[in-house]
């Protein structure tokens, strides 16, 4: 299964038409150059591999106050403190 980028330079023309669609990684070359085609309309360009941003799959996003709280809930769990179910 192919890793699914974001392009996310913008700061002229044509990579400003090219920002926030996605795509995928054909072929890395040298110097940090990069083959992509685009997920939307198949289109291949030669870019920059930093221009890209890797899109994170599987995980939703959990706030630090939820993390905080359901470490806190296991540990009462496995300490057999549990008064109620967290």
């Amino acid at each position: 299964m192919d890793r699914i980028y974001e392009y996310k330079w913008g700061n002229n023309p044509k990579r400003l038409e090219m920002k926030g669609r996605r795509c995928v990684l054909l072929k890395s070359l040298k110097m940090s150059s990069v083959i992509i085609q685009f997920v939307d309309n198949g289109q291949i360009e030669v870019t920059s591999s930093r221009a890209l941003k890797r899109i994170k799959s599987g995980k939703p996003k959990v706030k630090a106050s939820q993390k905080y709280n359901a470490i806190r809930c296991i540990d009462k769990i496995h300490g057999h403190s549990v008064k109620k179910i967290c």
